[in-house]
């Protein structure tokens, strides 16, 4: 039944065991898992600023969320990228020569201001990758003494470095030129993002079918004729059969069957991996887009859930926006209120994964 709704995850179940997902008195859970592409060194130090201090700003005082961090590459190979200046821990593309700004990324990672590793570096449209540079960045990151908690794929099909079979052949053995999944996970990366985006605000919790039937894209008209839609989507869920879900979206419809947060995935070298779910869209993911998935309505709908959300986005792609801010400070106002957890993303899914009994 589509109004049908299950008990909150924050609340105690009738046998008083089922520990809270998130810390009292917190409703809800809410981080930034915030793509390095096109960020220089002047947008990612605002960024931090903005997000992580209370220091004064172009768009008033920071947020003071000492739980942001930011991702970072070791390489760029991708021509455009290299123009704008892309900020990464080498600065020549085969990962032999340190960049100006190396020291800088190294303490950034130590004080918890960057905690992820989005591939191994930037090869979108001209690929190049080789395990050889893999072996370079982590030697550094050895030398630094340093980990990156979190793994986050990157780009397009010439990124080869990726994990999983939709997005790359890091994991796959038999590509020795390219496996890495072995030094991901000497890296220490733990939690890893290979490519699922949810349009759902609230993930790790149950929703109703109405409520996992979204526009396909938040910035263009909305899809026509939603009952429709949700009827295909009802018989989809019911048989799940292909062509049911083809015709929501050619209504202008997105679909999810289920609106999992962390998951268990095996890699085709044999290892398992914990896998996490983003929220967000493809189209709507920098500063200026940012209004478009965190809003009033969405916001309260997370809340509502009493799920996560790890928002998709490119905080350092862009200059901030005065309205990307706002939409920033909605958030924390829910924050400061004491309904949305805001953290980052190594807490906010050892927190569930402790409270799921995963761990």
């Amino acid at each position: 039944m589509e109004g049908a709704r299950v008990a909150s995850p924050n609340e105690t179940g009738a046998d008083g065991g089922r520990a809270r997902l998130w810390p009292e008195p917190y409703r809800a859970a809410f981080a930034i898992c915030s793509d390095a592409d096109d960020s220089t060194w002047e947008r990612f130090d605002l960024v931090q600023r903005l997000l992580r201090t209370r220091e004064p700003t172009p768009f008033g005082p920071g947020l003071g969320w000492e739980g942001f961090a930011d991702t970072f590459f070791g390489f760029t190979r991708y021509p455009a990228a290299r123009t704008l200046g892309q900020v990464s821990v080498f600065a020549d593309e085969e990962a032999r020569v340190l960049s100006p700004h190396a020291g800088e990324i190294a303490a950034a990672i130590r004080r918890g201001a960057v905690d992820g590793l989005h591939g191994w570096g930037d090869c979108i449209a001209v690929g190049g990758f080789r395990r050889g540079h893999a072996e370079a960045i982590l030697a550094w990151m050895r030398r630094e003494g340093l980990a990156a908690p979190v793994w986050v794929n990157h780009g397009d099909r010439h990124n080869v470095q990726n994990l999983g079979a939709v997005m790359g052949r890091g994991d796959d053995p038999a590509r020795a030129e390219v496996y890495n999944a072995d030094l991901v996970r000497q890296a220490g990366c733990r939690w890893h993002w290979l490519g699922d985006l949810s349009r759902v605000p609230g993930q790790g919790v149950d929703h109703p079918l109405g409520e996992r039937l979204t526009p396909i894209s938040p910035v263009t008209p909305a899809g026509r004729r939603r009952g429709l839609a949700l009827a295909l989507a009802r018989l989809y869920e019911m048989t799940g059969a292909s062509p049911f879900l083809k015709g929501v979206h050619r209504l202008g419809w997105q679909f999810e069957r289920r609106t999992p947060l962390l998951t268990r995935a095996r890699l085709r070298d044999g290892s398992e991996v914990w896998v996490f779910t983003r929220y967000g869209a493809w189209d709507a993911a920098d500063f200026a887009t940012l209004p478009a998935v965190v809003n009033d309505d969405t916001l309260a709908a997370l809340v509502r859930s009493g799920g996560a959300m790890i928002l998709y986005t490119h905080l350092g792609r862009r200059p901030p926006t005065e309205a990307g801010v706002a939409a920033l400070r909605q958030v924390d106002k829910l924050f400061r209120e004491g309904a949305l957890w805001v953290t980052g993303v190594p807490a906010l899914l050892a927190r569930y994964a402790h409270a799921k009994g995963f761990t």
